[in-house]
């Protein structure tokens, strides 16, 4: 428990660590920045395609997707397939921790609403556990409320 918090406190004081290289193709780090250019590419089977059978997925509580979900098929369809009406979006990691098996990411939410023009911009911090060159545990931490408040502009 003690390294997530450690993790936490290094993505919000900024850490040297963070513009370190990833040291190979597989380290966790390369696996998580590899599936956000992936989703920013649109390129969902890809992203899936490093889930572990077993993944745990949480999504942020009060969040429209907000849940636990097992394996990449109830990620399809509980999360990725309920990011409709957006003109864009995406998810921009800015900075990295990787400790072990772990890497958290700080980033940032950017997307507009097609049907409002509304602009979402909010943080985020991400954990992923990789086993085996596979994601076999996801956390999403964001600010739901000003999530809501984009999804529900008029």
């Amino acid at each position: 428990m003690y390294k997530l918090a450690a993790l936490f406190a290094l993505l919000f004081l900024g850490s040297a660590c963070a513009t370190q290289p990833a040291t190979s193709a597989t380290s966790p780090r390369a696996i998580a920045s590899t599936a956000y250019a992936d989703f920013d590419r649109g390129d969902i089977e890809a992203v899936l395609g490093v889930m572990s059978e077993d993944l745990v997925w949480y999504e942020s509580e009060g969040l429209p997707q907000g849940g636990v979900y097992q394996g990449p098929k109830e990620v399809m369809e509980n999360v990725f397939a309920t990011l409709t009406g957006w003109a864009s979006y995406s998810a921009v990691p800015q900075i990295y921790i990787e400790e072990g098996n772990m890497v958290a990411v700080r980033g940032e939410y950017r997307g507009v609403r097609a049907d409002t023009g509304a602009e979402l911009k909010v943080p985020f911090v991400h954990i992923w556990v990789i086993e085996n060159g596979e994601v076999v545990t996801f956390y999403q931490l964001t600010d739901t409320v000003v999530y809501n408040a984009v999804m529900q502009a008029d």
